[in-house]
């Protein structure tokens, strides 16, 4: 499987259930909540050589969806200091 086949296979599996974590993150912003999980996968597709299977496809996705919302909220809060 190449690297497009894994994470076109992993967001037919994982967006619609990721994007449901992102929306409780973000307090129910569904722009934002769509915005993350949108960079979740982008990450994903630079990482996919990482990952080689070190653990579930789902805790991967998942930390990378936190991580990417956690970096959101620093942005925010950085632009209005």
């Amino acid at each position: 499987m190449t690297d497009e086949e894994l994470v076109r296979a992993l967001y037919r599996e994982h967006a619609a259930p990721l994007l449901r974590y992102v929306l409780h993150l973000t307090s129910g912003d569904r722009q934002r909540a769509e915005d993350i999980v949108q960079e979740t996968f982008l990450r994903a597709w630079s990482a996919v050589d990482r990952f080689e299977g070190r653990s579930s496809p789902h805790t991967w996705l998942y930390r990378i969806a936190t991580n990417a919302c956690l970096d959101e909220l620093e942005r925010r809060a950085l632009s209005a200091a």
